[in-house]
């Protein structure tokens, strides 16, 4: 779509710019979900990580010893899908179960050294392919894209309420 025909699109009233930014962040997630399956099945991924799997490996990255629960309740899912998962990545050798430190009887899950490499892997693969989406723009637009799509990723971080909240949180 050109610039002239988007801005055209973004002033009509059939076409409020919410609509116009939900269309395209839809498009953007379905493309970005194909290209990372794809990258991580290229890559040897066996079998080949789905956008679950890389969200599940970032949420135990970034807080180390979780506990299963926790990650369910991240998800919003019963803990039988997140022990199905789970199993999934345990048996890729991406996450290893280590006994809780604070209670003996508890497993939490943790990534191994193979889950790290994966990850970093996946992160500077998507950082590659951007690179190459962005490549024919210029640093001015760039930069607006940057600043504004962190500019909404931290005000939906912010006004999003955990699912576990309720329907209405938000």
């Amino acid at each position: 779509m050109t610039r002239t025909r988007l801005e055209e699109q973004v002033r009509s009233e059939e076409q409020p710019v919410e609509r116009t930014v939900d269309d395209a962040l839809i498009r953007i997630l379905r493309a970005m979900s194909r290209e990372s399956t794809r990258r991580s099945r290229c890559a040897g991924m066996r079998p080949a990580l789905s956008n679950t799997d890389v969200w599940l490996l970032g949420f135990i990255h970034e807080h180390e010893n979780v506990r299963p629960t926790d990650l369910a309740s991240w998800q919003d899912v019963d803990k039988s899908t997140i022990t199905m998962q789970l199993k999934r990545l345990v048996a890729a050798g991406l996450v290893k179960r280590v006994a809780s430190p604070r209670d003996r009887r508890s497993i939490n899950v943790t990534l191994t050294v193979k889950g790290k490499a994966a990850l970093a892997n996946v992160h500077e693969q998507g950082i590659g392919f951007l690179a190459d989406l962005l490549s024919t723009w210029s640093v001015e637009d760039r930069g607006e894209l940057a600043r504004s799509i962190s500019r909404l990723a931290d005000v939906m971080e912010a006004r999003v309420a955990p699912v576990r909240d309720g329907c209405d949180a938000a």
